[in-house]
């Protein structure tokens, strides 16, 4: 229904008609103009005021807690910025090999699987951007050769699926499809893959309304940075900057809105502080100077949430968001639009480099000991259901 609509609002223009470049308007052969109307005319049947389905009856799940339970080590080869968590816990990750990335799979204690090596070849891979745990099966988006690789827990390659377009991939989605966001028109549009053949169908119109005010912009330069990911019955498409999150069931209609309307994330002294530290240790690049530069980060809002690390689901359906407030590291479960609660970590800088299974959530850090010779360590926490019942949750604390 929700393609029957889009053919029908714009004429098969916007999802069949690839871009033109540098023209604001596509051409529309009069086969398509035909095609469109036998679908306004397989829509008029079905009445105005049809609503979705009813959604399944679940009770809300506890008010999580958050223990920690410690700090594992990676592989000193590995790179734990990119990463995926198992059960265990057991880690995938990115390995540096030459010019390019490789994977491992190790379980602390226990024996490190290494399940590539760096080429374009069956089993190979050139840059991985996102890593998954399902099971006993490990899977990989490969950047570098727009590809979706598969291994066992063994080490034995299950095959790639090429994409047919240019797609930012997010996170497995129903059974044989990913989730992704395609750059097309005034947008990043969110779609879902095929592991059968690499093909990439929207899962919303673009005259879609929250997808309109999240995502949409006058250029692809100026399109706001989304996401996408799962909720308990269905997607979602995520804004990290202004912390707004629309659930969607299967069928493209949308159910829940995630919308606290916190104030602008702006740097307290101590955030500002580094910020402008970093600045000065990466070449002080822009043309601007230090006193100009300090006011551009004063003044400018940052991410609650990065694109990176969409919101992730764990087994009881409560649907997590790990963000920064002024360098702080904070994790919100929700349910369905409403928040449970509010957990501070001490873990600076893992709004994009944290993983989620069942009942665990794990993050990369800087280590405690500052004479260690880890860059980066995984910081792990247990969710525990709570029966107890928190206050009204507060954002801007």
């Amino acid at each position: 229904m929700v393609l029957c609509r889009g053919i029908a609002s714009t004429f098969l223009c916007e999802r069949f008609q690839p871009e033109l470049p540098d023209q604001g308007q596509c051409v529309q052969p009069n086969v398509k103009f035909w095609l469109s109307l036998l679908c306004l005319a397989a829509c008029s049947g079905a009445p105005s005021d049809a609503r979705p389905a009813p959604l399944p009856d679940r009770p809300p799940p506890p008010v999580p807690v958050l223990e920690y339970e410690g700090t594992i080590l990676p592989p000193l080869d590995g790179l734990p910025t990119v990463f995926a968590l198992g059960p265990g816990p057991a880690f995938l990750m990115s390995e540096r090999e030459g010019g390019g990335h490789a994977l491992l799979y190790f379980r602390p204690g226990d024996t490190t699987v290494h399940l590539s090596r760096t080429g374009d070849g069956p089993g190979e891979v050139r840059s991985t951007a996102l890593l998954n745990v399902q099971g006993d099966t490990l899977s990989a988006f490969d950047f570098g050769n727009q590809r979706i690789a598969r291994w066992t827990i063994t080490g034995l390659s299950l095959g790639e699926t090429p994409l047919r377009e240019q797609v930012l991939v997010s996170m497995p989605g129903r059974p044989g499809e990913w989730l992704g966001m395609r750059f097309g028109r005034n947008g990043l549009l969110p779609v879902s893959l095929s592991l059968a053949d690499g093909k990439a169908t929207p899962l919303v119109s673009t005259s879609d309304s929250f997808w309109t005010a999240v995502a949409k912009g006058d250029s692809r330069e100026e399109a706001p940075l989304v996401s996408t990911g799962l909720w308990d019955s269905g997607f979602l498409i995520a804004d990290g900057k202004g912390y707004r999150i629309g659930e969607y069931d299967w069928d493209g209609n949308l159910r829940f809105v995630i919308s606290p309307n916190p104030e602008p994330n702006l740097p307290d002294a101590a955030r500002l502080e580094a910020l402008v530290s970093e600045w000065r240790r990466s070449g002080r690049p822009g043309k601007l100077s230090e006193a100009a530069r300090r006011d551009y980060f004063k003044e400018t809002p940052e991410q609650w949430f990065s694109h990176l690390a969409p919101p992730r689901l764990d087994g009881s359906g409560r649907l997590w968001v790990v963000g920064e407030q002024s360098g702080r590291t904070f994790a919100d479960a929700w349910w369905r639009g409403t928040l449970l609660g509010r957990t501070w970590l001490d873990c600076s800088g893992a709004s994009s480099r944290w993983q989620l299974t069942d009942n665990m959530i794990a993050m990369t850090c800087e280590p405690d000991d500052p004479g260690s010779v880890y860059e980066e360590v995984y910081k792990v926490w247990h969710i525990r259901d709570s029966s107890g019942v928190t206050g009204e949750p507060t954002l801007n604390k």
